[in-house]
């Protein structure tokens, strides 16, 4: 379900908090998408 998100298909970041404050928010994002239906 992360495959939505294009900056985490295709690792845009080069450091690695970056791309795992990107994570997080993407995985943030859908678990509240999810809640609220």
């Amino acid at each position: 379900w992360l495959t939505g998100y294009r900056r985490l298909t295709i690792r845009y970041e080069r450091k690695p908090n970056h791309y795992l404050a990107f994570l997080t928010l993407g995985a943030a994002i859908t678990c509240h998408k999810k809640l609220t239906k």
